[in-house]
């Protein structure tokens, strides 16, 4: 079943309980005890696979339609993606297929971290 980027989008933004205001990516100090307690007991982060001609479209059209803590494990950034999911500080990680399947060791770690999900997409 083909799932629209959209739609993709909201399930991840419903999931994380974001209001879709830039209070969704304030930093923890300036939010309220509920809204941190919400986030401690929040699983992540999503893992979204796809070919890498539509990569960069994933990352625009997630700033488009939300404020998500995101980082791509692709290129030069996956070291410093993967110590951020390490520390939990992403809700987002995308990468592509190929990536995926030379680094699976490594992603897999991004998968069993409390992840949410995956998306595989086209």
């Amino acid at each position: 079943m083909r799932i629209p980027h959209l739609e993709v989008i909201s399930l991840i933004a419903a999931l994380f309980g974001k209001t879709g205001n830039e209070e969704d990516t304030a930093p923890s100090y300036l939010k309220t005890s509920q809204k941190k307690e919400e986030e401690k007991q929040r699983k992540g982060p999503f893992l979204i696979i796809s070919p890498s001609s539509v990569l960069f479209n994933w990352e625009d059209e997630l700033n488009s339609w939300g404020y998500f803590r995101m980082g791509k494990f692709h290129g030069t950034a996956k070291k410093e993606t993967l110590q951020k999911v390490k520390k939990g500080k992403l809700e987002v990680v995308l990468t592509t297929y190929e990536t995926f399947r030379i680094h699976i060791v490594c992603l897999h770690l991004v998968i069993s971290i409390s992840s949410l999900g995956c998306f595989l997409t086209e």
